[in-house]
């Protein structure tokens, strides 16, 4: 994200992919400020503290941290998607359930109790 973005705070990070690829890609959000650090450490990416105010991090790649991200995305994906939701097959089986059998109450409350 920060060699799309340009230099970024962790904050800044969490902003952009809560809007993008946080639709599909979901991870903690304390790992958008452990993981700048630990990619700094190997050289992927330079820091930049603010000297006042907030002292904000500002992170920004290296070549190193370029480099390594061109070879991960030419490396080929083995693995194949696969998106297994266990309220959307209810939700699609639903036509099955017999209205006095709490079937449809059970699929919709499987969907509305996801976290």
């Amino acid at each position: 994200m920060i060699a799309m973005r340009g230099p970024s705070t962790p904050y800044d990070l969490k902003r952009a992919i809560s809007r993008s690829v946080g639709y599909f890609w979901s991870f903690p959000h304390a790992q958008l400020y452990a993981e700048p650090k630990r990619l700094q450490g190997a050289g992927f990416l330079d820091v930049h503290e603010e000297d006042t105010g907030r002292r904000r991090k500002i992170y920004t790649i290296t070549e190193a941290g370029d480099a390594a991200l061109r070879a991960w995305l030419a490396e080929p994906v083995k693995e194949h998607f696969e998106l297994r939701d266990i309220a959307e097959i209810k939700l699609f089986s639903n036509e099955l359930a017999e209205p006095d059998d709490g079937g449809s109450r059970n699929a919709s409350s499987a969907v509305s109790s996801r976290p």
